[in-house]
């Protein structure tokens, strides 16, 4: 399908619901992935946006090019606080949460791969209000945010509450204890994608990569079997977000 494009990607695309790139225009997604595979293929981590992101991350998770002897073991919580502070990212994430990228030493250690992508500004302010939006239950600022996204254009008011209603049950109803499978993500992204195609919206590549990130996640934590507090994660991914303003604020 992507013949330029590196095995480590492929295998992420092929996880991915086939209907999924039926909305994307096929020249812009080649084009990215190109990119994003000369990338990998680099070994790139840009600088800053390592930097970045370790501001963004708990203390006790460590970004590291290093990767120390011990691996790491039933860390589903931190992979989640990870997964929402990476969205606070001006520059870019790593896409690659699986548990092989992740090591034990006096701290939690991340080793990311060198799998990343920079989403445009607009579309990620438009995903940070959906997940604002839906754990601080604000109906108002979610409908917002799918409309910036573009996912009601030329639907109806019935037809917006059917795509609301997908990403709600996407998202999950019990949001302080979840139990992951990736069998049902599959399954719910699909059908978003499917709604999207019904409706011949056409989405950004963004969204891509966006499932290539929740692949990760989800293939991670689906290997556990309890459920984890996915509200309390983004609560937290927040705190941590607004703790350098809040000092700035002080200090002026």
């Amino acid at each position: 399908m992507f013949p330029t494009v590196p095995k480590e990607l492929k295998q992420l695309l092929k996880s991915l619901p086939g209907v999924a790139v039926n909305s994307i225009s096929y020249t812009e997604l080649l084009k990215s992935m190109v990119i994003t595979g000369k990338q990998f293929l680099a070994k790139e981590l840009p600088a800053e946006m390592f930097a970045e992101i370790q501001g963004l991350l708990p203390q006790n998770i460590q970004l590291s090019k290093a990767k120390p002897e011990k691996a790491a073991s039933d860390i589903g919580d931190e992979v989640l606080v990870i997964y929402f502070a990476q969205l606070q990212s001006t520059k870019g994430i790593f896409l690659d949460l699986s548990a092989s990228r992740f090591y034990q030493d006096e701290s939690l250690v991340w080793s990311p791969s060198p799998l990343w992508h920079n989403f445009d500004p607009g579309f990620l302010t438009g995903l940070r209000g959906l997940y604002e939006g839906y754990y601080l239950e604000d109906e108002k600022l979610f409908m917002e945010c799918l409309d910036s996204l573009g996912l009601t254009a030329g639907c109806n008011e019935q037809e917006s509450k059917e795509i609301r209603d997908l990403f709600y049950s996407h998202f999950g109803s019990n949001t302080e204890e979840v139990e992951f499978s990736f069998q049902k993500f599959s399954d719910s992204f699909a059908k978003i994608f499917e709604f999207l195609n019904r409706k011949k919206i056409k989405v950004s590549t963004d969204f891509v990569y966006l499932g290539l990130y929740l692949t990760s996640l989800y293939k991670h934590l689906t290997s556990y079997d309890h459920a984890f507090n996915v509200k309390g994660a983004y609560l937290k991914s927040r705190e941590l977000a607004a703790a350098p303003i809040r000092e700035a604020e002080r200090l002026t």
